[in-house]
Formats: structure tokens, sequence, C-alpha cells
């Protein structure tokens, strides 16, 4: 079966239904839109490639997946600046709460005895908040800030998942002082109610977008045989890590025009073992979907 290119429209010289039966597996596993979305894709690549033919399937399969794979990663960070935007300003919001410390926030979570939360202590401390997370919830809430997988959350990782990555918020919340008592009810009557509802507001946030990006990296798990040439794409230096500088440059060359900030944003999140450089192992259990079992 043979496809000439005509303008990147394919001509069909036979049954253009096993063609589209076969493609179809393709649009779906990749997350095309249409045939005509692969068709495109397909001849480009042909076209890049100086390929007039094939034989039934793609002569340049392996590249075409190898596209649909940076594309994929692509829209997966274009939703990771979004939603790590989003937390950043609620955690900026919550900061501006003249009454709000994390210490005071600490305590109502941690276990007294060891001074950690466990994923039980995580539950009832939400429950202060009137949140009633799932299980899997409370999974991705820790696993965000759990880099070492420690099954815990201690006070430094705690602190992660309130405080913005600029300096002055984090000079700002060393200088406030904790209330040095206890309520009497419940202990997240150490805050005004408003400011209660700015915490509930940003741990609903964070759980709500953990949650929808695990669902994209589980459609991504097939990509991921991919991610070396991925990797090489950022890595231009060739040193086997990836700097701030040469994400920020490989996302503006691809169109995905970040600034700053939000380039910081996600080279933190990349970099799990905070050393100011990614390697590929962080990008792979970054697109790791959490299991639940």
């Amino acid at each position: 079966y043979s496809y000439t290119i005509n303008n990147n429209n394919f001509v069909n010289n036979t049954n253009s239904k096993k063609f589209e039966a076969e493609s179809s597996k393709y649009i779906n596993n990749n997350n095309l839109n249409n045939i005509n979305e692969y068709k495109y894709t397909y001849s480009l690549n042909l076209e890049n490639n100086n390929c007039c033919h094939c034989n039934y399937y793609p002569c340049n399969y392996s590249n075409i997946n190898s596209n649909l794979a940076e594309n994929n990663f692509l829209n997966y960070i274009t939703k990771l600046i979004e939603v790590e935007s989003k937390i950043e300003e609620a955690k900026i919001n919550l900061l501006n709460r003249s009454d709000f410390n994390i210490e005071d926030a600490f305590y109502i979570f941690s276990n007294p005895e060891n001074n950690k939360i466990s994923f039980c202590d995580f539950g009832k401390g939400l429950k202060e908040f009137d949140l009633y997370p799932s299980a899997k919830d409370i999974k991705l809430l820790m696993k965000r800030v759990d880099k070492e997988n420690k099954g815990f959350l201690n006070y430094d990782d705690f602190f992660e998942l309130f405080i913005p990555i600029q300096k002055e918020y984090r000079e700002n919340n060393k200088k406030r002082i904790n209330k040095k008592f206890i309520p009497k009810n419940n202990k997240s009557d150490l805050f005004l109610f408003s400011t209660k509802i700015y915490i509930a507001n940003l741990f609903r946030l964070i759980y709500e977008s953990e949650n929808e990006l695990n669902c994209i990296k589980e459609r991504m798990t097939e990509n991921k045989i991919f991610l070396e040439n991925i990797f090489n794409q950022i890595d231009k230096s060739g040193l086997g890590f990836i700097s701030e500088m040469e994400l920020y440059i490989y996302l503006q060359n691809c169109g995905i025009n970040c600034n700053e900030i939000e380039n910081r944003l996600i080279f933190m999140r990349l970099d799990k073992n905070k050393d100011d450089k990614i390697e590929i192992w962080e990008i792979d259990e970054e697109l790791t979907p959490l299991n639940f079992i």
C-alpha cells in the first residue's frame, strides 16, 4: 500500500479504510484529534525525510512517535505552568494574611509526639478546615513535597507547601511569631475564619490540580520511551543535566513564552533533589503517575 504526498495531503492509491483503521490506534494513543492531523503529521515527516512512499506502515514511524511524545511533553509543561502559577498566587494571597504563619499551621497538622505529619495526621488536619479529600488526594498532596518518599512530612516539607518562590516571602515568614497558645475547641481557631478559607482554598487547589496532572501522566506512559530524545534536545551543553537557562531557551524555542518566575516554578518542580540542575531521572519521576494500589 503506497501513499503519495500532494500539497501535504494523502492520495490513497488503494484502500484508504485499511490505512485509517491502522492509524486510528496511533491517534488514540497520542492524543491526536482526527485522521487528518495524523495524515498531516505523517506527511510532514515523509517530506522532511525525502520519502515519497512507504509499505503500509510509515517508514519513519519512530520519528513520528518521537515528535508526538515531545508534543505531549510540551502540553504537560504548558499545563504545569498554568497549575503552578495559580498555586503560587494562592500562596501569596495566604501569606499576605497578617494572622497566618506556617509554624501555627504545622502545629495543626503535626503529631506532637514526633513533630511529623503522617498520612493520617494530614487527613485529620484537613478536617480542621472542613476538607474531606479522598486517600488519593492526600497522597498527591504529600507526594508534592515529600521528595525523598519518606512517607511523612517534616517541617521543611510542610513549609514548601505554603511558601512562594520569591525570597522576600521566605524572609517575611521568618519574622512572624507563632501565637504560643492552644485554642479551646478547634486547632484551626489559631487563624481568623477568613484566613481558614484561604488555607482551605490552597489545599483544595493543590490536590485538584495534582489529580488533573496525574491523569495526564497516565495517558503519557507510552511516550516515556522517547524521554532521552527530549532530554537531549534540552541539554544543549551535553553535560548530562539541564540548567535553568537551557530549560528557558528550550521552552521559548518551542513557542512557550513563559516569564522568569514561571520558568523558575517549572525548574524547581522538576529539580527533585534541589541541586539546581535537572537530570533525566528527575523528569522521568515527574512524568510517572502515582500508583494508588
